[in-house]
């Protein structure tokens, strides 16, 4: 259906039309930090929902479990230094992540049929008209998807099945204003991982700092990788070169699969949000409950309908009057 402006929205701008501005623009053309670029009026209106339209994302609070094969990816690159560092040269991520991804023990436990990968902070995710999607822990999901292409990861899953991808994405970045004030974003780091070569694995692979002897698997300066020693245990092999190779392989194709669900028109990384205490100090879990209580104005009508009315009947007399028909 045709929708006509109010001849309030021709005459002055109002912070309704910079929320339908934002909600209606593709994401990936709002640029970083794309909520914190709303008027101070526009950012008040978000923290007001009508009341009638802001519940179509809900989602619980509690993490569930879903395979890396059941999410897309909602953005259309991956920092390739974080998430193959990690995975590739063994960093101990525990403080964060909650895995430390440099012990080889972890990594063939996980590498095993049926494995779950259990971040300190869950995935946020939510089921969309574009299907399942990752909205925030990209990496993570990436780096799981390494590990083990078949393996499932935990998420905090929204239901937004009425939404598209980028719109849904939009409706995040306006909770975390409205819980934090702020919209930091945060570029890819060392490039796109879903561009990344075999020089680029193995040159990961070689800057381990902790290396593991193939035979004994104890720590040894002249060992291999601790992702190497897991595939090539895995996989029985013996031969160092070969279990290099495999590695290399394993983790090309697990990229190619994770390039292969990008969904379309995603943006690129600088312009996702980020629910986070290191970038802005709200959890994946808050930013759902918000949005599912209703508490995030993120659809038409942005403000209510009494108001649309009383702003329309002010307006219209007060053209009236300059155009002489009413008098004082």
């Amino acid at each position: 259906m045709k929708r006509y402006p109010r001849l309030a929205n021709v005459l002055f701008e109002a912070p309704e039309d910079e929320l339908e501005k934002f909600m209606s623009q593709p994401l990936s053309s709002l640029g970083s930090n794309p909520a914190e670029k709303l008027p101070p009026e526009a950012k008040e209106l978000v923290k007001k929902p009508t009341g009638d339209d802001d519940k179509k994302i809900q989602g619980g609070t509690a993490p569930t479990f879903i395979s890396v094969t059941k999410l897309l990816a909602s953005q259309n690159e991956v920092g390739k230094a974080q998430s193959l560092k990690n995975v590739c040269t063994g960093v101990d991520a525990s403080g964060w992540d909650g895995i430390n991804w440099g012990d080889p023990k972890w990594l063939i436990d996980h590498m095993k049929p049926g494995a779950k990968i259990e971040f300190k902070s869950a995935l946020l995710g939510a089921k969309t008209t574009d299907g399942n999607v990752v909205l925030d822990g990209h990496h993570r999901w990436s780096q799981a998807f390494m590990v083990n292409p078949n393996c499932q990861v935990n998420v905090v899953f929204a239901n937004a099945k009425s939404l598209s991808a980028d719109e849904t994405l939009k409706a995040v970045h306006l909770a975390i204003l409205a819980k934090t004030g702020q919209d930091k974003t945060k570029s890819a780091s060392g490039g796109n991982l879903f561009s990344a070569t075999a020089d680029d694995v193995t040159g990961y692979l070689d800057a381990a700092k902790t290396k593991i002897d193939p035979k004994s698997g104890a720590p040894s300066d002249d060992g291999v990788a601790p992702y190497v020693y897991a595939i090539m245990k895995t996989k029985g092999i013996d031969s160092t070169e070969e279990g290099k190779k495999a590695a290399v392989d394993y983790i090309m194709s697990a990229i190619q699969k994770c390039a292969s669900t990008v969904v379309s028109g995603a943006p690129s990384r600088d312009a996702m949000p980020q629910a986070d205490d290191e970038t802005n100090p709200v959890d994946a879990s808050a930013v759902m409950d918000a949005l599912s209580k209703g508490e995030i104005n993120f659809q038409e009508p942005f403000i209510k309908k009494e108001e649309i009315n009383k702003k329309d009947t002010v307006v219209m007399e007060r053209w009236q009057r300059l155009a002489g028909i009413l008098k004082d």
